[in-house]
Parts: C-alpha cells; structure tokens; sequence
C-alpha cells in the first residue's frame, strides 16, 4: 500500500488548502522540510532543514493539521497523489476520522 501525507495550509473562501508532503519552505534563515516516512504499522512525521529548530515560530510546529491517506498499491497508480480531494472523490470517502 502506499501512504500519502497532506497539511492543512489555510482556508480560502471557506474551502481547505491542503499540500502533500514532503513539502520544502525557503526562508532567509534556511530551509525548513515537513517530511514523513512510514511502514506496514504506522506514519512518522518530522521537521528536517537547515533553519534552527530552537527558532521557530511556534506557527510552524504548534496546532498542525495532517491528513494521512493509506491507498491500496493498484489503486494508488491510477490517483493523482498530489491532489488530496482527488483521492477522497476516487475513493469514494465519504468520512473523515479525525484522530488526536
């Protein structure tokens, strides 16, 4: 199967903004990377980069909103993986479990 990792980004007109990850941030004190790995039993996911991690602001590490989608390995080849309401309407998902 694979497992594919989405953050909230922000809202726009009362609709989610959601990024796959890995996703790569540039700022002038360096790069900040939201990654994710994963196996057959869970989903880790870690902040990677160049930026001094004791310097963040609390926006990019406090209150995150992830989504994780684990698709069947066939299936997955036939979705774009970049586009998470394209998974949801392929996979027919009509729920949405939110765990804490």
């Amino acid at each position: 199967d694979v497992s594919a990792v989405y953050r909230l980004m922000g809202v726009f007109e009362g609709t989610d903004i959601w990024e796959p990850l890995p996703q790569t941030i540039f700022r002038n004190s360096g790069i900040l990377l939201y990654g994710f790995d994963y196996t057959i039993f869970d989903v880790r996911l870690f902040l990677d980069g160049t930026v001094d991690f004791g310097k963040l602001d609390p926006d990019d590490t406090e209150n995150l909103i992830f989504r994780i989608a684990v698709i069947p390995a066939d299936f997955a080849k036939t979705v774009d993986l970049k586009k998470m309401d394209k998974v949801i309407d392929a996979l027919d998902i009509k729920e949405i479990k939110r765990i804490n």
